[in-house]
């Protein structure tokens, strides 16, 4: 510790306690001076301290403060390593070289399905194979159109393969976006097109879809479509890519140099404009969460992580795959979580650490014991969303001894963590001035209602006091990779994300336009675009409701029928085949409400937030019992709730 931070400690406890800042110097260099002077030194120095206890903000320091100096020291050194790969400019895939060179007969990734597996030497040759098929159709034009694209879309459930094309992709400057799988009909269309794909690289359990989005003429039927595994009459824009027959393993060629801060990929998230939004992930963000493993919650190379997300999710994609790509631990993954083979997976292969969101927490609870449950050795959990009601019981059953929980958006620059165990906690904030200046994050204070910031009278915004509430912001820097702040692909919807006169962004979609449900963003506004020009519907909201013992929110859809429209059940139809045909699972309301008006502000604004507040199963007696209906999985339609 130096001078300037001792200083700094010591400031912030003198002006605490209402001590003029003018004597800080005169303390100071009355305590050097006592240490050549032994009167008196013990009874002052006792009689100093004792005074200071006397504080409730020291108090409050001494018991955070094994915490703060910890989170304090270790974003210290990631933030050092950020800048020094800052200044070497290396890209994600000559990153991994380096871990194959240190790794190389090392198992890399293992499909738990099969128990099919590949080395990290095996890995790194097969990305090669990808980059150098891919780079030599690119000088046929008339081919594969490379000359306007250079964005290449993946749609492929988890697998080596999935991981081995983006790499392979990555190394002759071909950006990817990583589709979510649970997409169909204009969802899929819309995600397809924001980042202007005209290739697409997918399996067989994918090609169906495809061809009925082009035969429907949603999709560019010029699309050109490379499918990895064996598929029968497909039609002329498709190929099928035989992986056995790729046999180039040198490094790929590539004509520029691709580094640190050049594009990697694209996520998809849900956003206030009701449509998914590409976000932009550089090399330099990739690594971020990537090394961010073993700096903040000590994962090391001989880990073994458990991975049953999608790879498409940025929790699996980039914080998962990416402790591979980083540093050099082995992946476990399977195609589709299963809370049955879970337990059954990490026993099987020796698994250390599994990645989570809260609902595979809450499955997992739900299941009864097995063998298994005593042979893992799991002993973190690393992920988001486990809720603060079941944490205790969670990590007690399953004997975890640690949760990394932490708290972020993909493309955020405001990202909490837990670190030291504590249960329910998302991450923290130290109290001390000195300490707060080292993290872009603030707490600033909301309107309930109108949702605005709360500002004074010069401009800036209101910062929360310990046990208020309020939204987390970031402080943008440009110049420091751990607080840029890239945003979306369409930069109209960057700048929302963005308060200009202070240089913070804030997770907009806490405003009630998005609601969390089985792992996914839902946009309520994109649902009520598939859905409001079906004749005889006046108008309609979709909202998220919370239900007993559930994690996230479920959708409700709640209608408003046209004066005289008596033909209820085709509405419900209607409804039902077009959340079926445009709707990914998640994303569907479970439940439909048919009502005589909606609830709207003095401004005609929707109460979205009252209808939510409001149990929406307590209808009153007057209110016809065949005004509700839930979603059936099993038939794919809306049935009257009883």
């Amino acid at each position: 510790m130096d001078i300037y931070f001792i200083k700094n400690i010591l400031n912030e406890i003198i002006t605490t306690i209402k001590i003029k800042n003018i004597f800080l110097n005169l303390i100071i260099g009355l305590i050097v001076f006592l240490f050549f002077t032994n009167k008196l030194l013990i009874i002052l120095i006792f009689g100093f301290f004792l005074f200071l206890f006397s504080s409730k903000f020291v108090r409050i320091c001494l018991k955070t403060m094994d915490r703060d100096l910890k989170g304090y020291f270790r974003l210290k050194k990631l933030q050092n390593e950020m800048e020094k790969q800052w200044k070497i400019n290396l890209s994600i895939g000559n990153i991994f070289e380096n871990t194959v060179n240190k790794f190389k007969e090392k198992k890399c990734i293992i499909e738990s399905e099969t128990g099919k597996y590949i080395s990290f030497e095996e890995l790194n040759y097969l990305s090669n194979k990808f980059g150098n098929y891919f780079n030599e159709k690119k000088y046929n034009d008339d081919y594969l159109p490379y000359s306007e694209t250079k964005t290449f879309g993946i749609l492929l459930e988890n697998s080596i393969e999935f991981v081995a094309i983006w790499l392979g992709l990555s190394k002759i400057g071909i950006e990817t976006s990583w589709i979510n799988t649970q997409l169909c009909g204009q969802s899929l269309v819309h995600s397809i097109n924001i980042v202007n794909c005209k290739v697409i690289i997918t399996s067989k359990i994918f090609v169906k879809e495809l061809i009925k989005l082009i035969n429907d003429g949603l999709l560019n039927s010029k699309i050109k479509v490379f499918v990895i595994s064996e598929c029968q009459n497909i039609p002329n824009n498709f190929e099928l890519i035989n992986i056995n027959e790729l046999n180039n393993k040198t490094k790929p060629f590539t004509s520029k140099h691709i580094g640190f801060k050049d594009i990697l990929a694209y996520l998809y998230t849900s956003g206030t404009t009701g449509q998914p939004k590409a976000v932009i992930i550089r090399h330099y963000r990739y690594y971020f969460m990537g090394i961010a493993g073993p700096l903040i919650f000590g994962i090391k190379s001989n880990d073994i992580i458990y991975i049953s997300l999608p790879m498409y999710h940025g929790m699996a994609g980039i914080a998962g795959v990416g402790q591979m790509i980083v540093n050099g631990c082995t992946i476990v993954i399977r195609q589709k979580f299963s809370a049955s083979h879970f337990w059954e997976d990490c026993s099987k292969f020796n698994c250390t650490i599994a990645i989570y969101i809260g609902e595979i927490c809450r499955y997992l609870l739900s299941q009864p014991n097995n063998n298994y449950l005593n042979k893992h050795k799991i002993r973190m959990f690393c992920g988001l969303g486990l809720r603060s009601t079941i944490w205790e019981n969670f990590k007690k059953r399953f004997k975890i001894e640690q949760i990394a929980e932490l708290y972020g958006a993909t493309e955020g620059n405001a990202t909490c963590v837990n670190i030291n165990n504590y249960i329910g906690a998302i991450g923290f904030l130290p109290i001390y001035t000195y300490f707060k200046k080292t993290t872009s994050i603030r707490i600033v204070k909301v309107d309930p209602i109108t949702r605005k910031y709360l500002r004074w009278p010069n401009g800036l915004c209101k910062l929360c006091k310990p046990g208020e509430t309020g939204e987390i912001v970031g402080m943008i820097r440009t110049d420091n990779p751990t607080r840029r702040f890239e945003g979306y692909l369409d930069k109209k919807e960057t700048e929302k994300k963005i308060i200009k006169n202070i240089e913070i962004i804030g997770d907009c979609d806490r405003l009630g336009d998005t609601f969390r449900c089985c792992g996914e963003n839902v946009s309520t506004i994109e649902v009520e675009n598939i859905l409001q020009d079906i004749d005889g519907i006046e108008e309609l909201t979709v909202y998220g409701i919370e239900l007993n013992n559930k994690e996230g929110k479920y959708g409700i859809c709640s209608i408003v029928l046209l004066n005289g429209y008596l033909n209820k059940n085709k509405i419900i139809d209607k409804i039902g085949q077009k959340c079926k045909e445009n709707l990914p699972k998640y994303a569907i309301p479970k439940y439909l409400k048919f009502c005589s008006n909606l609830e709207r502000t003095g401004t005609f604004k929707l109460k979205k937030g009252e209808m939510q507040r409001k149990e929406f199963l307590n209808h009153s007696k007057d209110e016809d019992e065949d005004n509700l209906f839930i979603w059936n999985n099993l038939n794919k339609k809306y049935i009257k709730l009883n």
